[in-house]
């Protein structure tokens, strides 16, 4: 699809979605697959206007329209929660935050739904039970796969993680300033590799990351996914290169 990025990963197709999620192809082919996404933190806007802080309504409600979208066009009937799928206890209790999430969870009534546990969501306690969702321990096999929250190598097969928020950081010619989300590729395509997702939530800042040789970028730059080029680094290590995804920005067209 338009937007997307595809890369096979121990003999699996996997889509990289600029919706911040990666979506599996059913085996099978035609409707089914599996979407994953990490770290949704639902309920962080209303932790922080529990506290006191002052911060608009809304945003859960863009996040799960953009799930949705997701969902939609890819005709996923199973969704994995890569961890942190709550922020925090504060939060969570929050009546629009709740009926946002009975609404949308009354839309996608036979969706069925995976967490794998994440520090977030132990400290935030378990999901509400009206949500349907299922928790599974981290690690979780998930054949070729292994499914974790904190991003590391298993000798059992590639990781799909999530909890890093990982991102780029872009300069533009007027000297501006930005930070994109992307998805992250360690290790070697096998037992070993590590593909850590961004983080869902808009809500969520994402860590400018350092690479290390080797690994591997793509940039969610509004509505597509791209490769990121690397160069070296003036301090002897390698570092994001943006220039193919500065060009892609609105700001350089």
């Amino acid at each position: 699809m338009p937007g997307d990025l595809t890369l096979t990963l121990a003999g699996e197709e996997l889509v990289l979605m600029p919706e911040r999620a990666i979506f599996r192809p059913s085996r099978a082919g035609g409707a089914g697959g599996t979407l994953y996404v990490a770290d949704t933190h639902w309920g962080k806007a209303a932790t922080f206007r529990a506290a006191g802080v002052a911060v608009p309504p809304g945003g859960t409600a863009a996040d799960l329209a953009r799930l949705s979208s997701a969902l939609e066009r890819t005709g996923a009937e199973r969704l994995v929660v890569l961890g942190d799928l709550l922020h925090a206890r504060l939060g969570r209790n929050e009546a629009a935050t709740n009926a946002a999430l009975a609404a949308w969870r009354e839309r996608h009534a036979n969706l069925r739904i995976e967490l794998v546990q994440g520090n977030h969501d132990r400290a935030a306690g378990a999901p509400d039970p009206a949500w349907r969702i299922a928790t599974l321990p981290d690690p979780t096999p998930d054949p070729p796969f292994v499914l974790k929250h904190v991003p590391a190598p298993d000798p059992a097969g590639p990781v799909l993680a999530g909890h890093e928020h990982p991102a780029v950081r872009l300069a533009g010619p007027g000297g501006e300033r930005l930070k994109l989300p992307c998805f992250r590729l360690a290790g070697e395509d096998g037992a070993g590799a590590t593909l850590t997702l961004p983080a869902f939530s808009a809500f969520a800042d994402g860590g400018g990351v350092r690479a290390v040789a080797g690994e591997k970028f793509w940039a969610i730059a509004e509505d597509e996914v791209l490769p990121v080029p690397m160069r070296k680094g003036s301090g002897g290590g390698s570092e994001v290169f943006a220039e193919a995804v500065r060009k892609s920005l609105s700001w350089e067209r």
